[in-house]
């Protein structure tokens, strides 16, 4: 008995200093540490400030917590930029008390959040519809060159469908580049040389903030990173594929993720949410 309630206080502490152990999540925006932002380095300005100088607009009811998420994103997209955001990639975000599916049309980022839900302060989920804006404005055509036929499977969303794939990496690469760096090179390539050249020292690693900023951690405790749900292929992010890119630009898209359900096994169990940063090793690459 006595072994058995140690094994099981061991397990309950591991799990407080990590996303979760053998964790997989079908998008980036599930990991606590996208979703909170947490590597994100605290901005000067405030929030309002933030959108304003970048041209996001706001409307429905957003609360003082949900601009402040939607504004640690836009902010550090701007860092990485070094310019406020340009014009084709702004964006208007309504937060809307209903359920549903988020959708966005030329205009408009609509936020569906039933009242009290903390879907409205997922800084990686409005980092992942900034992404589709992104990719509609030429970018998903410079991506789609720059990467060939090598595929980013970061997640399984991003495996179903190209614009999710590319909204996945810009996502990833604003708010958990550790991750995106270790698991596809090449698209971490084209976002660190790129989209956003020059501005690898604003880079939001979860090691930076956790060697410099976050909380002592136990030094006796391992802290992996949480592994993506890649379907089926468990080996690569990365994968050569001869498959067409089908690039759909300018129209409304959808977030198909919504009923998506994780399934707890032995290899993919979520634990308690801690917004802990994650110290990950930067990939031995070429790039920063």
């Amino acid at each position: 008995m006595d072994k058995k309630l140690t094994l099981v206080t061991l397990f309950a502490t591991f799990a407080l200093f990590s996303e979760g152990a053998f964790a997989n999540f079908y998008t980036v925006y599930r990991y606590p540490v996208a979703a909170a932002g947490s590597c994100i380095k605290p901005h000067d300005s405030s929030p309002r400030e933030i959108l304003r100088r970048n041209g996001i607009g706001y409307h429905g009811n957003p609360s003082q917590s949900e601009i402040a998420a939607l504004a640690k994103g836009v902010g550090q997209v701007e860092r990485l930029l070094g310019d406020p955001l340009p014009h084709p990639w702004r964006q208007n975000y309504k937060f809307i008390d209903a359920s549903g599916k988020w959708n966005q049309g030329p205009t408009t980022i609509n936020i569906r959040r039933p009242r009290g839900s903390a879907k409205g302060t997922n800084v990686g989920r409005m980092m992942h519809e900034l992404g589709h804006k992104v990719g509609n404005s030429g970018v998903y055509q410079s991506y789609a060159k720059f990467t060939g036929r090598t595929r980013c499977r970061i997640t399984g969303y991003a495996a179903s469908k190209f614009n999710e794939e590319f909204a996945e990496v810009f996502e990833a690469y604003v708010v958990y580049p550790d991750l995106l760096a270790q698991k596809c090179p090449k698209a971490f390539e084209f976002m660190a040389t790129r989209l956003f050249p020059n501005t690898n020292d604003e880079i939001s690693t979860c090691k930076k903030v956790a060697d410099n900023e976050g909380p002592q951690l136990p030094q006796e405790i391992p802290i992996p990173i949480p592994r993506p749900d890649f379907e089926h292929d468990h080996d690569h992010g990365e994968v050569e594929t001869d498959e067409d890119v089908v690039i759909e630009v300018d129209g409304e898209e959808t977030d198909e993720d919504e009923n998506h359900v994780e399934e707890a096994s032995g290899s993919n169990v979520q634990l308690p949410v801690r917004n802990i940063p994650v110290p990950t090793a930067r990939p031995s690459s070429g790039v920063r």
